[in-house]
Protein backbone atom coordinates (compact mmCIF):
# COMPACT_ATOMS: atom_id res chain seq x y z
CA UNK A 1 0.00 0.00 0.00
CA UNK A 2 1.43 3.34 -1.02
CA UNK A 3 1.86 6.21 1.37
CA UNK A 4 -1.40 8.07 1.89
CA UNK A 5 -3.64 5.18 0.79
CA UNK A 6 -6.40 3.89 3.05
CA UNK A 7 -7.15 0.25 3.67
CA UNK A 8 -10.39 -1.16 5.05
CA UNK A 9 -8.63 -4.43 5.88
CA UNK A 10 -9.52 -5.03 9.53
CA UNK A 11 -7.21 -8.02 9.91
CA UNK A 12 -4.53 -5.77 11.35
CA UNK A 13 -6.94 -4.23 13.84
CA UNK A 14 -8.68 -7.45 14.87
CA UNK A 15 -7.71 -8.58 18.37
CA UNK A 16 -5.78 -11.81 18.67
CA UNK A 17 -7.93 -14.76 19.56
CA UNK A 18 -7.21 -18.10 21.15
CA UNK A 19 -6.68 -20.44 18.20
CA UNK A 20 -6.12 -23.64 20.18
CA UNK A 21 -7.49 -24.56 23.58
CA UNK A 22 -7.10 -27.73 25.68
CA UNK A 23 -8.28 -28.47 29.21
CA UNK A 24 -6.32 -30.81 31.47
CA UNK A 25 -8.71 -31.78 34.25
CA UNK A 26 -7.68 -32.24 37.87
CA UNK A 27 -8.01 -36.01 37.30
CA UNK A 28 -5.85 -35.84 34.14
CA UNK A 29 -2.96 -34.27 36.05
CA UNK A 30 -3.44 -36.16 39.32
CA UNK A 31 -4.46 -33.26 41.58
CA UNK A 32 -8.14 -33.97 42.17
CA UNK A 33 -9.65 -33.63 45.65
CA UNK A 34 -6.30 -33.97 47.42
CA UNK A 35 -6.54 -33.96 51.22
CA UNK A 36 -5.56 -30.62 52.71
CA UNK A 37 -2.77 -32.17 54.74
CA UNK A 38 -1.01 -33.78 51.74
CA UNK A 39 1.37 -32.51 49.10
CA UNK A 40 1.72 -34.11 45.68
CA UNK A 41 3.22 -32.82 42.44
CA UNK A 42 0.95 -32.95 39.42
CA UNK A 43 1.87 -35.23 36.56
CA UNK A 44 3.88 -33.68 33.72
CA UNK A 45 1.62 -31.71 31.40
CA UNK A 46 2.65 -31.73 27.71
CA UNK A 47 2.52 -28.14 26.49
CA UNK A 48 4.66 -27.99 23.31
CA UNK A 49 2.78 -25.97 20.71
CA UNK A 50 0.96 -23.87 23.31
CA UNK A 51 2.05 -20.45 24.55
CA UNK A 52 -0.38 -19.75 27.38
CA UNK A 53 -1.38 -21.66 30.52
CA UNK A 54 -4.05 -20.95 33.11
CA UNK A 55 -3.95 -22.84 36.39
CA UNK A 56 -7.36 -23.07 38.09
CA UNK A 57 -7.27 -23.86 41.81
CA UNK A 58 -10.15 -24.84 44.08
CA UNK A 59 -9.55 -25.00 47.83
CA UNK A 60 -12.30 -26.41 50.03
CA UNK A 61 -12.03 -25.72 53.74
CA UNK A 62 -13.99 -28.34 55.70
CA UNK A 63 -14.32 -26.15 58.79
CA UNK A 64 -14.75 -22.78 57.14
CA UNK A 65 -14.49 -19.84 59.50
CA UNK A 66 -13.29 -21.89 62.46
CA UNK A 67 -9.95 -20.10 62.48
CA UNK A 68 -8.21 -23.39 63.17
CA UNK A 69 -7.41 -24.72 59.71
CA UNK A 70 -6.12 -23.78 56.29
CA UNK A 71 -4.47 -20.41 55.73
CA UNK A 72 -2.30 -20.05 52.59
CA UNK A 73 -2.28 -22.21 49.47
CA UNK A 74 1.14 -22.24 47.78
CA UNK A 75 2.60 -23.95 44.70
CA UNK A 76 5.49 -23.68 42.28
CA UNK A 77 6.00 -24.54 38.61
CA UNK A 78 8.61 -26.98 37.27
CA UNK A 79 9.45 -27.21 33.58
CA UNK A 80 11.15 -30.03 31.68
CA UNK A 81 12.24 -31.14 28.24
CA UNK A 82 12.03 -34.86 29.04
CA UNK A 83 9.50 -35.39 31.89
CA UNK A 84 12.29 -36.50 34.22
CA UNK A 85 14.57 -33.53 34.88
CA UNK A 86 12.68 -30.79 36.73
CA UNK A 87 13.76 -27.17 36.44
CA UNK A 88 11.91 -24.96 38.95
CA UNK A 89 10.89 -21.63 37.41
CA UNK A 90 12.83 -18.72 38.85
CA UNK A 91 12.10 -15.09 39.50
CA UNK A 92 14.75 -12.39 39.79
CA UNK A 93 15.25 -9.36 41.95
CA UNK A 94 17.94 -6.82 41.23
CA UNK A 95 20.07 -4.93 43.69
CA UNK A 96 23.14 -2.89 42.73
CA UNK A 97 23.12 -4.40 39.25
CA UNK A 98 23.14 -8.01 40.46
CA UNK A 99 20.16 -10.22 39.68
CA UNK A 100 19.37 -12.71 42.42
CA UNK A 101 17.31 -15.75 41.41
CA UNK A 102 14.71 -17.33 43.67
CA UNK A 103 12.37 -20.22 43.00
CA UNK A 104 9.04 -18.81 41.89
CA UNK A 105 6.23 -19.61 44.30
CA UNK A 106 2.58 -18.65 43.97
CA UNK A 107 0.79 -18.08 47.28
CA UNK A 108 -2.85 -17.17 47.90
CA UNK A 109 -4.32 -16.43 51.32
CA UNK A 110 -7.45 -18.52 51.85
CA UNK A 111 -8.68 -16.52 54.83
CA UNK A 112 -9.77 -19.80 56.43
CA UNK A 113 -12.44 -20.14 53.71
CA UNK A 114 -13.15 -22.11 50.56
CA UNK A 115 -11.82 -20.23 47.53
CA UNK A 116 -11.29 -20.47 43.78
CA UNK A 117 -8.53 -18.61 41.97
CA UNK A 118 -6.63 -18.66 38.69
CA UNK A 119 -3.04 -17.95 37.68
CA UNK A 120 -2.28 -17.17 34.03
CA UNK A 121 1.22 -17.24 32.56
CA UNK A 122 3.05 -17.63 29.22
CA UNK A 123 4.70 -20.96 28.41
CA UNK A 124 7.42 -21.93 25.96
CA UNK A 125 8.61 -25.38 26.99
CA UNK A 126 7.73 -29.05 26.35
CA UNK A 127 6.32 -30.00 29.76
CA UNK A 128 5.43 -28.38 33.04
CA UNK A 129 3.95 -29.51 36.32
CA UNK A 130 2.52 -28.03 39.49
CA UNK A 131 5.23 -28.39 42.12
CA UNK A 132 4.44 -29.04 45.80
CA UNK A 133 0.94 -27.65 46.15
CA UNK A 134 0.59 -27.01 49.88
CA UNK A 135 -2.31 -25.89 52.03
CA UNK A 136 -0.69 -24.38 55.12
CA UNK A 137 -2.28 -25.78 58.29
CA UNK A 138 -4.55 -27.89 56.09
CA UNK A 139 -6.46 -30.74 57.70
CA UNK A 140 -7.41 -34.11 56.22
CA UNK A 141 -11.00 -32.88 55.77
CA UNK A 142 -9.86 -29.89 53.69
CA UNK A 143 -9.15 -30.49 50.02
CA UNK A 144 -7.77 -28.88 46.89
CA UNK A 145 -8.01 -29.56 43.16
CA UNK A 146 -6.07 -28.06 40.27
CA UNK A 147 -6.85 -28.08 36.57
CA UNK A 148 -5.01 -26.45 33.69
CA UNK A 149 -6.13 -24.76 30.47
CA UNK A 150 -3.59 -24.57 27.64
CA UNK A 151 -3.97 -22.13 24.78
CA UNK A 152 -2.25 -20.74 21.75
CA UNK A 153 -2.77 -17.10 20.95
Amino acid sequence: MALGEHSDDISQATPRRLSVWVNKSASDIGVSSKAGNTTANSSWIPCAGFNQATVLVTVTNATEGSGSTATNFTFGIDISNDESTAYPLQTASTSSGTATLSTLSYSKATGDASINFAVDFPINYKYFRINTPTLASGAAGDSYSIEVNLGKI
